[in-house]
């Protein structure tokens, strides 16, 4: 049987260059991933400032002149409280990504069992030292 490492002997395994358009690429998904955190941020801050201006330049819908329709203050006032509702549950979803942690599902790992696998084991054993990378523990 002959060995599948052995076929790489003369080549090597020499790392390719990216091209131009790959590397651009990885320059706008980087930067699109710093970008995404601070705009949600900035929504956060957004609905917060928005749900401020509300409170102080709406007062007005709750306050109510001299013989004015006692029926229509009732849907003005909703519409007045409906933004201290809205706002800090719609801050609380926002926030809540931000501080959640990440959880690790256990179970799909998988591990490599040399006295069950023996010739797989010594495949990457062997893959490893011929790529020059730290083998994988047993």
């Amino acid at each position: 049987m002959t060995d599948p490492l052995a076929a790489l002997a003369p080549r090597g395994l020499r790392a390719r260059s990216s091209s131009a358009r790959y590397r651009a690429a990885t320059v706008v998904v980087a930067a699109v991933m710093i970008a995404l955190p601070v705009l949600w941020v900035l929504l956060i801050a957004a609905v917060i400032g928005l749900t401020g201006w509300h409170v102080v330049h709406h007062v007005d819908w709750v306050l109510v002149p001299r013989g004015y329709n006692r029926g229509l203050l009732f849907w003005r006032a909703v519409a007045y409280a409906a933004p201290f509702l809205i706002g800090p549950t719609l801050v609380l979803f926002l926030v809540k990504p931000l501080f959640a942690s990440r959880r690790r599902v256990r179970g799909d790992d998988i591990a490599l069992d040399p006295a069950r696998e023996p010739r797989f084991a010594a495949f990457v054993q062997r893959l490893c030292l011929w790529a020059g990378a730290t083998p994988p523990e047993v």
